[in-house]
């Protein structure tokens, strides 16, 4: 790559940075850059580099991208970009040669497989080594306009999958994509679809129905439903670490929503009673259909997140919130009250939710992108592109569509 190869048109971040870096690298220098990792990438500093930090203004004072590389030289930047550059070409382009749609509404990942749902009530399932499909379903078919996947959610084990949509649940099962289990909703259910969540040992699948709280027991195929006295609409739900307590944010159209501060509220499943509302925010608002997530590393820690702070912890020992995380550090890359989370790791306390440019009174309008959160170290990590994500279940690897054109979705390195 020559200094005239690369465009003047400085990138923000090491992910569009990325981008143009590997839209004009010879197919023949992927190869070594792929296999280049830690210490191997110092044979491309005065190479490649070079041009880098020419080019992409890690030597013009490019602030935006010195500050998302985490530093203020203009040589650790670029190596920065090189190190994101060669994670990048490891993880492999999902469906790189299937015909481009826009249906794509919802990811999820597992430790092997990708799998994609679609406004249509169709199910696609990828390897995650090769990118390739391995098949294809249609368990949410159903009339027009209500065959959008939903919830879609693999077990811990990765021997199924959960999602709802066509007015029902549905687990498949990964190998062969057949349907194991499915129930109509009821009645008193959204008809549309819900959010799923496993327990951590993968034995339930647990969502909010229209009265409280449905349980699934995975292989029995036996469903429980729990009534709550505040619950109407879908409230959104998560399990902790041992499956002992259930964590519930109301809808926020209940008279209970509108009566307690976070509309969340702990059951402890094994006496069915309420262990603890969970209390007013140190800073009011920023909490409304935010759902509440159990930690994936701590017992007893709830996390909860609101787009004035970032990320609040809970401790349900102490019932007592901690300091918020993160808050700053969403400023500074340009996030102004965004959609905090709607996805997360399985396995970390890493989050992924959506942001736009030009959100905050003044800036100017701008495209959208993905912030990538861990709240219990602070990490933040900006990364351009909207619509459906997923993180890997590590929290390493950020899963997108790609906005136009092929592949179908693609997978970002994520040092979180």
């Amino acid at each position: 790559m020559t200094e005239t190869d690369l465009p003047r048109s400085f990138p923000r971040t090491i992910d569009a940075a990325v981008d143009r870096v590997l839209e004009l690298l010879p197919a023949e220098a992927r190869g070594p850059l792929r296999e280049a990792e830690g210490d191997g990438l110092t044979a491309f500093h005065d190479g490649l580099g070079a041009p880098v930090r020419d080019e992409l203004g890690a030597w013009s004072g490019n602030a935006d991208l010195l500050a998302d590389s985490r530093t203020t030289d203009a040589g650790d930047c670029s190596m920065a970009i090189l190190a994101a550059a060669s994670a990048r070409l490891r993880v492999p382009a999902i469906a790189p040669d299937l015909p481009v749609t826009r249906t794509a509404c919802a990811l999820a990942v597992s430790e092997t497989c990708v799998a994609v749902g679609h406004t249509t009530g169709d199910v696609d399932l990828f390897d995650a080594a090769t990118g390739k499909r391995v098949w294809k379903e249609r368990p949410a078919d159903g009339p027009r306009g209500t065959a959008i996947v939903v919830g879609l959610t693999f077990s811990p084990d990765g021997r199924h999958l959960a999602l709802s949509g066509a007015g029902k649940v549905t687990v498949l099962d990964v190998d062969g994509g057949e349907t194991a289990w499915q129930q109509p909703f009821a009645q008193s259910e959204a008809s549309h679809g819900v959010r799923l969540t496993f327990s951590a040992d993968g034995q339930w699948l647990v969502w909010g129905d229209g009265e409280g709280v449905s349980r699934l027991r995975i292989g029995e195929w036996h469903r429980t439903r729990l009534k709550l006295p505040f619950a109407r609409g879908h409230g959104a739900v998560s399990l902790s670490r041992d499956g002992r307590l259930l964590a519930y944010r109301c809808n926020n159209d209940t008279p209970a929503a509108r009566a307690h501060p976070t509309m969340t509220y702990v059951i402890d499943l094994a006496s069915r009673r309420l262990f603890a509302p969970v209390d007013a925010p140190p800073v009011p608002g920023g909490l409304r259909a935010i759902p509440p997530r159990f930690s994936a590393v701590h017992d007893d820690v709830l996390w909860l997140g609101h787009s004035k702070i970032g990320y609040l912890r809970y401790d349900l020992a102490t019932r007592r919130f901690e300091e918020g995380v993160a808050a700053g550090r969403l400023e500074a890359l340009g996030f102004h009250e965004p959609a905090l989370p709607g996805v997360w790791a399985a396995q970390a306390d890493v989050a992924v939710f959506a942001a736009r440019a030009g959100s905050r009174p003044g800036q100017s309008s701008g495209g959208a992108f993905f912030g990538v959160v861990s709240p219990e170290s602070g990490f933040v990590r900006r990364v351009e592109g909207g619509g459906p994500a997923a993180l890997s279940a590590d929290g390493r690897v950020l899963y997108r569509v790609v906005d136009e054109g092929r592949p179908l979705c693609r997978g970002v390195a994520v040092d979180a």
